[in-house]
């Protein structure tokens, strides 16, 4: 659940400075140019979802933990990419909250919170794959 409430808190931060979120995708060297708008809504979009869905829909937890991973698999893969290829960028996470401003700009930071939130849902993804193993899913 604490790995839910802080995506849903950085989506509410993102979606709070909407207009730097965007600001700063713009200085990435792998955005697609026009990309960034979309990109944004979508990311502020996932986070804000995943929480409420998890308050809002008890019996779909699975589920939400799954997306939230994938989501925060993408986004690490996302940065990585883009640190790699041309240098840390300012994500915004956590929006404009300097107590972040110093971990978002190393990869093995970032890398490593987001690791720790993976760790933290990876129970309720088990515990989705079983019941969904024992419907037959699987």
């Amino acid at each position: 659940m604490i790995a839910i409430v802080l995506i849903g808190a950085a989506g509410l931060a993102k979606a709070a400075t909407f207009e730097l979120f965007v600001g700063s995708l713009q200085a990435w060297q792998t955005m697609p140019r026009g990309g960034e708008l979309p990109v944004a809504a979508t990311a502020v979009a996932t986070e804000i979802a995943n929480a409420a869905g998890w308050f809002l829909f008890p019996h779909r937890r699975g589920l939400i933990v799954c997306v939230a991973a994938s989501f925060l698999f993408a986004v690490t893969t996302a940065y990585t990419i883009e640190t790699v290829y041309a240098k840390p960028p300012d994500c915004l996470c956590f929006g404009p909250i300097k107590a972040f401003e110093a971990h978002q700009a190393s990869l093995w930071r970032l890398t490593l919170r987001n690791g720790a939130l993976l760790v933290c849902l990876l129970p309720g993804i088990l515990c989705h794959c079983v019941r969904m193993a024992g419907r037959g899913v699987l």
